[in-house]
């Protein structure tokens, strides 16, 4: 592409002289009259001049064209060797990565990017050298072709008094023209740039303000996780109460339900035994009348046939008929006395049976019961867990996306250390008192105090209260965290934003370093008041590079400084750490987490890698099935190879062609 670009120069280039020299040559040919035509030796001599000053400038383009070649050759070779660099990043990144995950380390990793980090700072510092070296060598060559040009107006001036008055005034005229139209262009660039300047500053303390905003709000998502947790462990505790409520509520209904069942027992036991004795009394009649002697006959009584008294057997068994001898019912006594016994005793029976299998059968819809309310209260907490569980690694993967776009220095500070510990102790004493209320509730519920309706109508409306609590709090949570999106998205844009504008700034310079070399060149050709014209854009290039070349050394000291300040920050967090063990602990298993976090992202990251790298290889393999179903179709419909040179350069030309 740069050797195009190259190559479209030189043809602009050599179309302008062209035009120029036509221009001239017209202008000379319409203006000069017959006596000053060829004829004397001057003019020749004029002419010649001309000739060979324009040949001299054709000749400076050219070195000039060819020193750009070789200058965009060399930044050629530069973005190769950047390439190749990074490619070989890369193969030693691939090959940290695998020995991470073979050894489990992931230090390696992050030592490796350390050095190559180094080398690139290394790189830019020569960079940076050797493009003050250069514009030194620009300050010298500038130094020496003003000298130069002095030395050519000096010239020009023996040579311009031998030209025609008129010629001379038509051509200066044109070219202050063309003078006056490139100074404009020139000043609205050079405003453009004051602008851009400006924007950038405007950015850059927008960008701070935003920082600092963010930093706040991070302090107070920490005291909202903080409270959150908090907020878990109260809801945790509700839980184990309720839980604990429903149980109590479970054990007294089957408490209640068993009575009820010992009730209907005991009053069917109580009618049987009324009946029992109803019936030994009527039977002692019969027996005591029998024994008497007595010639009365006792009737039959009828049998109730209804369905819903159990006593049909008994009476139709208990009825019998006394119309015989005395002693015929003396003999026959003790056989009804036993086949009545027999009858009762069966009917006991049957009876016990029905009521253990009525008992059986409702004992059952109890349990059943209580397994699907404990079935259903199981599904909820499976549920409500696994919302939970989805939150938290939501938050985790917020903090962790915070985290890495907000610097350490502006993380570690000692205030909101101060402020954390501060916090934590108020949180222990918190929880202490909390672990006190639930063991005096497990007393209570141990004790059966725990049945007092009022207790249980308060502790449901506590329950409420911070339920509702918990519900604002995540709500707010959430808008939080919608804000800190909000600001995290507006600040890669701004980031964006001013490295496009840094970009622009250095097109800027580019443009201003050619407009240099043009206005030196041009310089050569035009009249006193045109060069210190000249040499007052330069001044004022000069001074913008100046400008440039301090703010970048007053930015370099201030990344310097914040270095510091973080690695102070750090020693002082490692100096705090080693007088409490609790918190180092703490720490440790924080950093033992993220750890395991950044494993679990780097497999990720390789698990994505390996499958895109498949993705490939099958688009590459069905790509070569294309191109080989492809072939064989074209050599199956091929014709027959032409012999003649011609049609063998078409059939290349047309093979070359369906390639591309």
């Amino acid at each position: 592409m740069s050797q195009q670009q190259l190559m479209h120069l030189i043809d602009e280039t050599m179309k302008y002289t062209n035009a120029s020299q036509e221009d001239e040559s017209q202008q000379s040919s319409a203006n000069y009259t017959p006596r000053s035509s060829y004829a004397d030796d001057g003019s020749y001599q004029s002419e010649l001049m001309r000739i060979s000053k324009e040949k001299d400038e054709l000749e400076t383009q050219n070195r000039q064209l060819i020193d750009k070649h070789s200058e965009l050759l060399t930044k050629y070779d530069k973005i190769e060797e950047e390439k190749q660099d990074l490619q070989a990043r890369l193969k030693d990144m691939d090959r940290a990565v695998e020995n991470a995950n073979k050894t489990g380390m992931a230090d390696v990793i992050m030592k490796t990017e350390i050095e190559h980090l180094k080398r690139d700072l290394e790189r830019s510092e020569d960079v940076r050298q050797e493009q003050e070296r250069k514009l030194d060598e620009q300050s010298s060559q500038i130094k020496d072709l003003l000298r130069r040009n002095e030395e050519s107006a000096k010239h020009e001036e023996q040579v311009v008094k031998l030209k025609d008055q008129l010629d001379e005034y038509r051509h200066t005229a044109e070219k202050l023209q063309k003078a006056e139209n490139v100074i404009e262009k020139y000043k609205k660039k050079l405003e453009e740039t004051a602008d851009l300047k400006r924007q950038v500053k405007m950015l850059e303390e927008r960008n701070h303000a935003l920082i600092e905003h963010t930093q706040k709000l991070e302090d107070e998502y920490g005291s909202l996780i903080a409270f959150k947790s908090l907020m878990e462990s109260y809801k945790d505790q509700v839980a184990e109460l309720q839980t604990q409520n429903n149980e109590l509520i479970r054990e007294k209904n089957r408490v209640d339900y068993e009575l009820t069942q010992a009730t209907k027992k005991l009053d069917l036991m109580e009618d049987e035994r009324i009946r029992d004795s109803d019936r030994i009394q009527l039977l002692e009649d019969h027996l005591q009348e029998a024994q008497f002697g007595m010639g009365t006959t006792i009737a039959d009584k009828p049998a109730t046939k209804s369905n819903n008294t159990a006593d049909s057997d008994d009476m139709d068994l208990d009825d019998f008929n006394l119309n015989d001898s005395l002693e015929d019912t003396l003999k026959e006594t003790n056989v009804t006395e036993l086949k009545l016994a027999n009858r009762r005793l069966e009917r006991q029976v049957k009876q016990l049976q029905e009521e253990q299998a009525a008992g059986r059968s409702q004992k059952a819809v109890v349990l059943q019961h209580l397994l699907d309310d404990a079935n259903r209260l199981k599904t909820q907490f499976e549920k409500s867990y696994i919302e939970v569980s989805q939150e938290r690694d939501i938050l985790q993967s917020d903090m962790a996306r915070i985290r890495e776009g907000i610097p350490d220095a502006l993380v570690d500070q000692s205030s909101l250390t101060l402020s954390l510990r501060l916090h934590t102790v108020e949180l222990e004493k918190e929880i202490k008192a909390l672990r006190e209320t639930v063991a005096k509730l497990e007393k209570r519920i141990e004790e059966g105090r725990f049945n007092d309706p009022e207790a249980t109508g308060d502790m449901r409306n506590k329950c409420q209260e911070i339920e509702q609590k918990f519900k604002h709090l995540e709500e707010q949570n959430k808008k939080q965290l919608e804000d800190i999106n909000k600001l995290l998205i507006e600040k890669d844009i701004l980031q964006g934003r001013t490295i496009e504008q840094n970009d622009e700034l250095r097109e800027q310079q580019r443009l201003n370093g050619e407009m240099k070399a043009s206005l030196a060149a041009y310089a050569a050709q035009n009249d006193d008041p045109i060069r210190q014209q000249n040499a007052h854009m330069q001044q004022q290039t000069i001074q913008l590079q100046e400008q440039l070349h301090e703010i970048q050394l007053k930015l370099k000291k201030a990344k310097e400084f914040i270095k510091q300040q973080d690695k102070m920050l750090k020693e002082a967090k490692l100096d705090g750490s080693t007088g409490n063990f609790d918190e180092a602990v703490a720490s440790l298993k924080s950093e033992i987490a993220l750890r395991d976090e950044e494993t679990e992202k780097l497999k990720k990251q390789i698990h994505e890698i390996r499958l895109q790298s498949r993705r490939e290889q099958q688009l590459i393999i069905s790509a070569w099935y294309d191109i080989s179903r492809r072939a064989n179709k074209e050599i199956l419909n091929a014709k027959s190879f032409p012999n003649s040179w011609l049609g063998q350069q078409r059939l290349s030309l047309d093979n070359q062609l369906k390639r591309r």
